[in-house]
């Protein structure tokens, strides 16, 4: 067994919790997870605003996501202008 707090039995039962709330709220599983597990990973205790959490979560990976093709975008533009 490790000794690594994120993995305590109380870590778990709210990272259990935290999935259940958002998987029966939300459809995105893989975001629901990823999401769960940096919350627990950077000490998330409060469940009662975990919803609202998640979604600033999803707004800000989609605004990642956006910027990074549009970064694509702009490099193959470059790389067809040189060929």
């Amino acid at each position: 067994m490790t000794n690594d707090w994120r993995y305590s039995k109380e870590r778990m039962e709210l990272r259990a919790k935290s999935l259940e709330i958002l998987g029966k709220a939300f459809t995105l599983k893989r975001e629901v997870y990823e999401f769960c597990d940096m919350w627990i990973s950077q000490g998330g205790k409060n469940l009662s605003n975990i919803v609202n959490e998640f979604i600033r979560y999803i707004e800000d990976v989609e605004v990642l996501r956006q910027n990074e093709a549009k970064a694509c975008k702009k490099s193959s533009e470059k790389d067809n202008k040189k060929s």
